[in-house]
């Protein structure tokens, strides 16, 4: 190191936080939170973070990792077929089937710099976030909604730029009411939740080599199998159906216990 500073120590600066980064390159600017709040409300904005919430809570049943949220309990008027939310409850969950709907609730600690010609500001920022989803104990798609508090950049002043999450805290679960006020309504959350329910759960094994594939998917779901029987079970796709699998509900049989029924005729046409 000694030979890498020869004629520039004098001008070697050695930071060790990005706090120390900051001060020295950029000039501190004023928060505008009116614009701050405009530019996170925004349907990018949005699309954004429900791109990233895939990306942090995939639904992959294989991992360890889970989060907290609330699900939903849909109550359906039989007379209209319109859905409303009767209750919550708190609940582990795998990740989402797809992307969630978000909507930005609440504004944190703001502060702003100037880089260049242009002001960006940092921020915390606590989404709320429902839609169909994985849950830990059954494997079943459900409507959940949660709430993520993460630390975002943005810029006021460059329209090119795209808003990024810096860190993010855990998930937390919602009262009814929090759900009820910030999700979209229950017809559509339960029509979503039927449609992912139909597609099924992307299988990855991308990571796998083609000769281990198959034994490693038959030792998992062994190994699941041996967790617990009163789960709902996963059926393999026909050939040439694509890297998916879908329910098969777990049935009773007298003479050989549990069992699990074939998935029927039609139910995996994706």
């Amino acid at each position: 190191m000694d030979q890498d500073l020869e004629g520039i120590r004098d001008r070697f600066v050695h930071l060790t936080s990005l706090d120390e980064v900051v001060k020295m390159f950029t000039v501190p600017a004023e928060v505008n939170e009116e614009q701050v709040r405009g530019i996170l409300s925004g349907s990018e904005s949005l699309k954004a973070i429900s791109a990233e919430a895939v990306r942090y809570m995939p639904p992959d049943i294989w991992s360890r990792r889970r989060f907290d949220g609330s699900m939903a309990f849909l109550a359906e008027d039989l007379g209209t077929g319109e859905f409303e939310t009767v209750t919550t409850e708190p609940v582990k969950v795998v990740g989402w089937a797809e992307a969630p709907t978000v909507a930005f609730n609440d504004i944190g600690e703001a502060s702003a710099y100037r880089i260049g010609d242009h002001v960006w500001c940092s921020a915390t920022v606590r989404w709320i976030l429902s839609g169909p989803a994985v849950l830990d104990d059954t494997h079943r798609v459900e409507v959940v909604g949660c709430a993520w508090e993460t630390r975002v950049l943005a810029s006021t002043t460059n329209t090119d730029s795209r808003l990024t999450i810096l860190r993010s805290q855990a998930t937390r679960a919602l009262s009814t009411s929090e759900f009820v006020a910030s999700a979209p309504p229950a017809t559509s959350l339960a029509r979503r939740t039927e449609k992912a329910r139909q597609r099924g759960l992307p299988l990855d094994l991308k990571g796998l080599l083609p000769e281990t594939a198959g034994q490693e998917t038959l030792t998992r779901l062994e190994r699941t199998l041996h967790a617990g029987l009163q789960s709902p079970w996963f059926a393999a796709p026909p050939v040439g159906h694509g890297s998916w699998i879908q329910f098969a509900e777990p049935q009773e049989d007298d003479d050989n216990g549990p069992w699990f029924a074939e998935p029927k005729e039609g139910e995996d046409q994706e």
